[in-house]
């Protein structure tokens, strides 16, 4: 039911529309699995926090996105104890800076 609920709302369609919207690769990563909030209290925290951001951009503007890159992998190597290189470890501090 839920699978057909969302096919009639094309939610496929409004995903792909959030992720032609994002500014990195990892906000297009997450807008291809969001789903719906499954329960009233739950959109409605979501609906405060996205106010909120809202309220800090009208405050003090876009927070500049340009050059976000996915670290995720060379956060997970280097957990483990693998190496990285001098440009994988540099674009973990151009990330973080």
């Amino acid at each position: 039911m839920f699978t057909r609920s969302l096919e009639a709302l094309e939610y496929d369609w409004v995903r792909q529309r959030v992720a032609d919207e994002a500014m990195s690769s990892l906000g297009k990563q997450l807008a291809h699995t969001m789903l719906p909030c499954p329960s009233r209290q739950e959109a409605e925290q979501a609906l405060a926090q996205v106010d909120e951001a809202y309220r800090c951009l009208l405050r003090a503007g876009t927070p500049p996105f340009a050059g976000i890159t996915q670290i995720r992998p060379l956060l997970s190597r280097a957990k483990v104890g693998g190496v990285l290189g001098a440009e994988q470890v540099l674009a973990i501090a151009q990330f973080i800076a």
